[in-house]
């Protein structure tokens, strides 16, 4: 390789920008404007890294936790009451409240139809 780019060889503008200033500064042989230009393109590639480490932390601080498919079904164990219970008791006391709870529900409705049925006969 020497001074010139040959066709077949893939640089950069900034690449080639680089190895024209140097080689307007100072004189170089074949040798050491080689390594001048590998030495170009690990700096340029460095900054590209660089640059595409802020921009994957800027993404990463902006987005919030995707919630997982049992916490969108209310089926997730929340908080951990007891260490010494197995996974399945804790799992068979959440539905049991849930159940307790939906059927808590069901009894206010019914009870609120109850009474709006009974005031309409009042009347």
């Amino acid at each position: 390789m020497t001074g010139t780019p040959e066709p077949n060889d893939v640089h950069s503008s900034d690449d080639e920008a680089s190895f024209a200033e140097l080689q307007h500064k100072m004189p170089l042989d074949p040798l050491q404007a080689i390594l001048m230009s590998s030495k170009a393109r690990a700096k340029c590639r460095i900054a590209a890294l660089e640059e595409e480490l802020e921009t994957m932390r800027q993404e990463r601080g902006g987005k919030q936790r995707k919630t997982t498919f049992y916490v969108s079904q209310g089926r997730a164990i929340r908080r951990l009451a007891v260490l010494y219970h197995s996974l399945e008791d804790l799992i068979a006391e959440n539905n049991r409240r849930y159940e307790f709870h939906s059927s808590l529900e069901t009894t206010s409705d019914n009870s609120t139809t109850q009474a709006r049925s009974f005031a309409a006969w009042l009347y």
